[in-house]
């Protein structure tokens, strides 16, 4: 019986990078308006803003790694 299972753990952390980075700037947005918010990332502070774009990038970094592997196999 062979199992296959997903890619790897790689492709669940960039899921799961992707959702909480964009839960920031759709609040933002939500909450105070695109004109203000878009404030926060062009200060020179470092903002949840930014922390939210360094972190979807981190997510997309993960899913790539999680392509670039080969699938788990088990006998």
């Amino acid at each position: 019986m062979h199992l296959y299972f997903p890619k790897n753990v790689f492709s669940a952390f960039g899921i799961l990078f992707l959702i909480s980075a964009f839960t920031v700037p759709v609040m933002n947005l939500i909450a105070i308006g695109p004109d203000f918010s878009y404030g926060f990332y062009t200060s020179t502070e470092f903002t949840a803003e930014k922390a939210s774009l360094a972190v979807v990038g981190l997510g997309l970094f993960f899913i790539y790694l999680a392509y670039k592997k080969k699938d788990a196999f088990i006998q």
